[in-house]
């Protein structure tokens, strides 16, 4: 009786705290042009998780020009059950062109998040999130810093 209750404990306790792997896409529109986000985390505790990102953002002819940005970022999640809010501090590549193409720079950069989820369901989530991605680097005049505000759906697997 005794092995058959610590069988039960150890399968509730791994299926308790077992990671779990989840996609979040996101899709702004800021300043005249599209900008796509995916961020794939892994998450070993409710608190927080870790993974890499990826921000493609396309040119518009006045304003700005494309932008591509690839690194890595911590999640830190707080509130209640169903609404998490999070914040991710992050480092990665910023690589950027003028308005016309004719300059494009890549650099070092740190990412900054803030956004919040609401859960539909097990796997799936909404949510908004306000990105800046920070150029350290590059003394360029064109493109550099990015702010960006995007709609966002994440799947969980």
């Amino acid at each position: 009786m005794r092995l058959l209750i610590s069988f039960f404990v150890l399968l509730f306790g791994i299926q308790t705290f077992a990671a779990r792997t989840s996609f979040q896409g996101g899709l702004g529109f800021d300043q005249g042009s599209f900008h796509f986000t995916a961020d794939l985390d892994y998450q070993k505790k409710r608190s927080h998780s870790w993974g890499a990102f990826f921000v493609l953002g396309t040119a518009n002819d006045n304003v700005r020009g494309q932008f591509w940005s690839l690194g890595g970022d911590v999640k830190v999640y707080f509130g209640p059950k169903n609404w998490k809010v999070y914040l991710a501090p992050g480092l990665g590549i910023l690589s950027f062109e003028d308005v016309i193409g004719a300059q494009s720079e890549t650099t070092l950069g740190a990412l900054y998040k803030v956004g919040t989820l609401y859960r539909l369901n097990a796997r799936m989530s909404v949510g908004m999130e306000l990105m800046y991605l920070q150029n350290w680097f590059s003394d360029a005049l064109f493109g550099g810093n990015q702010l960006l505000t995007n709609a966002s759906l994440r799947f969980n697997f």
